[in-house]
């Protein structure tokens, strides 16, 4: 169980991590479009890019590390286990192994892309970004699923990790005494936030349609019970959104109101790293029964 919670903590790293380079990748994109003057917007859009590497070298160290962990938890003697040379090579082209490689070598190409302006940089970055959203597809409760199952989940790690892990920068901003200059970036985060949520209530529904048999899967076996609880932390998140894009964004000129905005997002924030705790502890933990 110890091996099983190390190989737990080690995947929500990857989970954070790609949230990072995600929804940094993002987000600097909206500063890009939308800061109110260039001073600002440069020195913002090198604070995220910033974010965005520090995200893929704490992801790539937790891509490696998830794979020791991985081979410790089978050999169970140690941290001498975790560095069994042979095991390693052996059990390298399984999903585990294909996917720690994949992650690795994805966060290590962003890392290195990010800030390059060549096209050769930026069709290498594009690379890595597919090779990391790809890997997801590789272990996992729909590794052996149909092309459309996987397709499904790459798009909700895709739209989920742009929601997720914009949350932090924007988080700053919220807490400037500046904030209210940022508004049209919030209200330009609020517009994609809307595609987003489509995205992922299609692919959510899609894959709990196909990992659940019937709806009484939700409270009868522990894998419903994690879905419905990774379910109402997803419906909190949508009432903070809301509640920024609808009431909060609209009035952050108003001194009264505009305090506020950092602290939903920041609620956002704790829901989404429960989010990816959990569903690291139930696929590592407990699993799809």
């Amino acid at each position: 169980m110890t091996w099983d919670i190390w190989v737990a903590l080690s995947y929500t790293m990857i989970y954070a991590s790609t949230a990072g380079v995600i929804g940094g990748a993002f987000v600097r994109m909206l500063w890009q479009q939308r800061a109110p003057s260039l001073e600002l917007g440069n020195r913002d859009e090198r604070m995220h890019r910033r974010y965005s590497v520090a995200a893929a070298c704490i992801g790539c160290i937790a891509a490696c590390a998830s794979y020791l962990l991985f081979i410790g938890s089978i050999n169970q003697s140690g941290l001498r286990g975790m560095l069994d040379a042979d095991l390693m090579v052996f059990l390298l082209m399984d999903p585990p192994g294909k996917a720690a490689m994949a992650q690795a070598l994805a966060f290590l190409v962003i890392g290195f892309s990010l800030g390059r302006e060549s096209r050769y940089w930026r069709l290498l970055l594009w690379f890595a970004y597919g090779l990391l959203i790809w890997s997801f597809t590789v272990r996992g409760h729909l590794a052996s699923s149909s092309y459309g199952l996987q397709l499904a989940l790459m798009l909700h790690v895709l739209a989920f990790g742009a929601w997720a892990g914009a949350l932090l920068p924007l988080w700053l901003a919220a807490r400037k005494k500046t904030r209210a200059t940022w508004q049209r970036v919030f209200e330009t985060f609020g517009q994609w936030a809307q595609i987003i949520v489509a995205i992922l209530i299609v692919a959510g529904i899609t894959m709990t349609w196909y990992l659940l048999a019937a709806p009484s899967d939700f409270v009868k076996t522990r894998y419903g019970i994690a879905l419905l609880l990774k379910l109402i932390l997803v419906i909190i998140l949508l009432t903070c959104a809301a509640l920024n894009k609808w009431i909060i964004v609209p009035r952050l000129a108003d001194s009264t109101v505009s305090p506020y905005l950092s602290t939903v997002i920041y609620i956002e924030m704790i829901c989404v790293a429960v989010i990816f705790a959990l569903t690291a502890t139930f696929t590592v933990v407990v699993g799809h029964h």
